[in-house]
């Protein structure tokens, strides 16, 4: 890691970019940290004040009209409508209910908790579970400013970096969909663990480090997210809190690596306890996920490995250019080798860049490397779902790029000699845009119907958005559209089960049980281990009067599940009436 230096021009209104190590012996890690006198001023608290009310009004802005939304049919029963413990509010039972369930295949009872309050605090209304997810993310834009504050004491760049986070547009479906209240919930600890981290730097004692442990863990209980937190860590270490130190000595020659890894071996031990939670909490998410295979590793690893390439790489071109979101985006059918090698040599490229660009203005490569690492949970090694990417994945990772935008070109402002006022007036600009992009963005949210009316605009289609459009007819009550969406959706790549299955639950309401019976045996061929599609075949043969072929349905769903709700009280009645003698 490089070692920060002040840039020409720091400090004339708190704006410097960096942090160093205490000019008594810069390699000696047990020098305490000290801040150059040029930006030791701390911010006046009206300023830090006012830029804090400054980054709610922006958000209320943008999110507002979320406030009015009804929930969607896309995950969102299965965190709310669809959990009886969520829909009575916060119990004792629910809360025992929380800590050990892996409900919506994983484990965050800290989310199920929040979720349960709502519930209690204000009824059913989905209102208020939006506007508590706006409120959240409000905080969290708040929290990453004042943390860059205090880590900074560049008030101004700061706050740019926080708006950037307040209302870029791809943070929208962290916000506007009440499904990601994990994702909101595990950010607000998540900064307040790096707040904390940040005063323990400055004033290294248990209380504050066992404080940093505590939030950590109570963001990783509320999402998984932040699983690379300790690596993070090391980055603030490096810049801005200059607790590292340098790979480089005066004169630019390379220091040894050993003489550099025991210097900053206290540092790194320092990170051992974090990383403790973090293995844990990465094992417990992996046995959520695993526990039900319909959701994992619908791809060969090879094309998991070079998607993940194109995701990190099309989440940049969408951070520059917010269009063409969309709630789902399909894995190709075919992935080009050409262009996932070019994308490769442009993230190498840019890596590349970073690390030049790091010796002068370290904010660059720590901003990058934030990215690339904060983002390594979540691009599809391990697969979950069918998208190839989604706009939630950024909302922790952008940070970064944020952090290397903002120090970038103001650093580059002073060094050309642009006027101070340059830069104000091109990001006020950006802000706006942005504004007005995320404001559209967020009413895309409204309800089932236009949300996957919407994706299937961006993308072409999809199976997952045809399903959604299905379900919004359903809950219209147009069987008839609903099965045709459903039909629609089975063309797409990949097949999965879904579609079949929900074909033929429309067949049987509409009394087509031969449709019905037909929809779920293709289910079952689709997806032989899985329960669903043997559970729904074994209910029909039920009402048809077919309780030998139930028994054989019911008996195959517990041998695959056996919690299923209510496949065990149905075999019962099954087995009763094929023990009955024939009429």
């Amino acid at each position: 890691m490089l070692a920060p230096r002040a840039p020409a021009g720091a400090g004339r209104d708190g704006g410097g970019a960096s942090l160093r190590l205490a000019e008594d012996d810069p390699l000696n890690p047990s020098v305490p940290v000290t801040a150059p006198s040029a930006i030791s001023r701390i911010s006046p608290p009206w300023r830090q004040a006012l830029a804090a009310m400054m980054l709610v009004v922006a958000t209320l802005a943008v999110y507002a009209p979320s406030f009015e939304f009804r929930l969607v049919e896309y995950d969102d029963p299965v965190y709310v409508t669809e959990v009886p413990l969520v829909q009575r509010g916060l119990t004792l039972e629910g809360t025992r209910w929380a800590f050990t369930t892996f409900q919506a295949w994983n484990w965050h009872p800290l989310t199920w908790l929040s979720l349960m309050t709502d519930v209690e605090l204000f009824g059913q209304d989905p209102r208020h579970l939006h506007r508590t997810n706006v409120v959240l993310h409000a905080a969290n834009a708040v929290l990453l400013f004042l943390v860059l504050c205090s880590a900074t004491r560049a008030l101004w760049r700061s706050f740019f970096v926080a708006a950037l986070f307040a209302v870029h547009p791809l943070h929208v479906e962290s916000v506007a969909w009440v499904a990601e209240r994990k994702d909101v919930l595990s950010t607000f600890f998540g900064l307040l663990a790096i707040g904390a981290y940040v005063a323990y730097a400055r004033r290294p004692g248990p209380l504050r480090y066992g404080a940093t442990g505590l939030l950590f863990a109570a963001s990783l209980l509320a999402k998984p997210m932040l699983v690379t937190l300790p690596l993070l860590f090391l980055l603030l270490d490096a810049w801005p809190l200059a607790r590292l130190p340098s790979p480089f000595s005066g004169d630019g020659e390379r220091l040894d690596v050993r003489r550099w890894l025991t210097l900053a071996a206290p540092k790194l031990v320092e990170k051992l306890p974090f990383l403790v939670l973090s293995v844990a909490s990465g094992i417990v998410t992996v046995l959520a996920q695993v526990s039900d295979t319909r959701l994992t590793n619908v791809f060969p690893l090879a094309v998991r490995a070079l998607n993940a390439v194109l995701s990190v790489a099309r989440y940049l071109e969408k951070t520059a250019a917010p269009w063409g979101l969309a709630a789902h985006y399909p894995y190709p059918s075919q992935l080009r080798l050409e262009i996932v090698m070019l994308y490769a040599g442009v993230l190498g490229s840019l890596t590349l860049l970073a690390v030049r660009a790091g010796r002068g203005v370290p904010a660059l490569l720590v901003g990058w490397l934030w990215y690339l690492v904060s983002l390594l949970p979540v691009i599809g090694l391990f697969q979950v779902g069918t998208q190839s990417m989604a706009d939630r994945y950024t909302y922790v990772p952008l940070i970064g790029i944020f952090l290397a935008i903002v120090w970038g070109a103001d650093t580059l402002r002073e060094r050309t000699g642009l006027p101070r006022a340059l830069p104000v007036v091109i990001g006020g600009v950006l802000l706006a845009l942005l504004c007005a992009r995320a404001r559209s963005q967020v009413l895309v949210w409204r309800d089932t119907r236009t949300l996957f009316g919407h994706a299937i605009s961006v993308t072409g289609g999809s199976s997952e958005a045809f399903v959604g459009l299905g379900l919004a007819e359903l809950e219209d009550g147009d069987l008839e559209a609903a099965a045709e969406h459903f039909r629609t959706a089975k063309r797409y790549f990949p097949p999965t089960y879904v579609p079949s299955l929900l074909e033929g639950n429309v067949a049987l309401r509409q009394g087509r049980k031969e449709a019905a019976e037909r929809a779920y045996l293709e289910a079952i061929t689709l997806s032989p281990t899985l329960p669903d599609g043997y559970f729904n075949l074994g209910s029909l043969y039920l009402q048809i009067g077919q309780p030998e072929r139930a028994v054989v349905c019911l008996e195959k769903v517990l041998a695959l599940a056996p919690a299923y709700p209510h496949a065990a009280d149905l075999l019962e009645m099954a087995r009763r009436r094929a023990a009955e003698p024939p009429s």
